[in-house]
């Protein structure tokens, strides 16, 4: 199935209008690359607020016509699949920038979006928090964004104590199968209740990663995040709102989605109000799915941009 240039045009003039009338919010925005080694960006000369690679031209973003055929499982990449993806997102992240991103979100409708870093070191979290600053400086009333808590922190506390006395986060971003943080240990279930209860003390919201990963900056495939861990997480150490990112789903079949993952998400709402998911990086099934069986209420829209074209995800 295909929705055709002129829908997808309606629909996000649909969405524009709505914005018009109400802020609307994508809580799940990558400005970069996660995946593969840091790419060194330049200012664009030609274009304020646009970080290129290679002095690549920056074109504004439109709209095009959407393929909702589901992409091959995620589950079980070989090395060509994985060769493939690796070049999709580096040209994905060719630019980034305030512009980039601010072009997306008109085109989109979309008032307000987080940002949001995964560093795998403490080294890279400063870097990145520095960075995000910089976007955040160039339009704060559209742009805000969490810090990535990396494995190696052993006392979170201290470390969101120092974070938001030189930064401004507004959440505090998990991501178990980057961190290398297995949930289906005692040890990763510990340091997760410590994240989750340091978030919370600093009034911060978590989003955490829900699903499988492939294509780990140490290679491999990793389900650290997969339903059954996240139904152990100690939810309840934080007293604030807590996201599940991609519903728990990323990298599982419509059947896992259907059967395991969403009533595994209806028991978790079940003892923890302050539960959330988002939409990211979902295909089109899947994310009927969701909304099937969970109702609007409290859901929240992501997009995985710039891995996925903020666009299409509203269309």
């Amino acid at each position: 199935m295909k929705l055709s240039r002129p829908i997808v045009e309606g629909y996000l003039q649909e969405s524009r209008e709505i914005g018009q009338q109400y802020r609307l919010y994508d809580m799940h925005v990558h400005p970069f690359e996660l995946l593969l080694k840091p790419i060194n960006y330049s200012d664009d000369p030609a274009v304020p607020g646009v970080l290129s690679v290679h002095n690549s031209k920056y074109r504004k973003p439109s709209a095009k016509e959407i393929d909702l055929t589901p992409p091959a499982e995620l589950c079980a990449a070989d090395s060509q699949k994985s060769g493939q993806l690796s070049l999709q997102a580096l040209m994905a992240y060719r630019q980034t920038g305030a512009t980039v991103l601010a072009d997306r979100m008109t085109l989109s409708g979309i008032g307000a979006c987080m940002l949001l870093p995964v560093p795998m070191t403490r080294e890279r979290v400063d870097q990145d928090l520095q960075l995000l600053e910089r976007l955040q400086d160039a339009d704060s009333t559209r742009f805000m964004y969490a810090v990535g808590v990396p494995a190696e922190i052993t006392d979170p506390q201290a470390f969101l104590h120092l974070i938001c006395r030189l930064f401004s986060p507004r959440a505090v971003k998990i991501h178990p199968n980057f961190a290398g943080i297995d949930l289906g240990s005692a040890e990763g279930r510990q340091w997760m209740t410590n994240v989750l209860s340091a978030a919370s003390g600093s009034s911060l919201p978590s989003i955490v990663h829900g699903g499988r990963s492939i294509l780990l900056p140490n290679g491999g495939i990793s389900s650290y995040a997969c339903m059954k861990n996240l139904l152990a997480v100690d939810w309840a150490a934080s007293e604030q709102p807590v996201v599940i990112s991609h519903a728990g789903a990323f990298g599982c079949s419509l059947e896992e989605t259907t059967n395991s993952v969403l009533p595994g998400i209806k028991e978790l709402f079940a003892r923890h109000p302050h539960l959330r998911v988002d939409t990211a990086g979902l295909s089109y099934p899947v994310l009927l799915e969701v909304l099937k069986q969970l109702g609007p209420e409290r859901v929240l829209f992501g997009s995985d941009e710039l891995y996925f074209p903020q666009w299409q995800s509203m269309a």
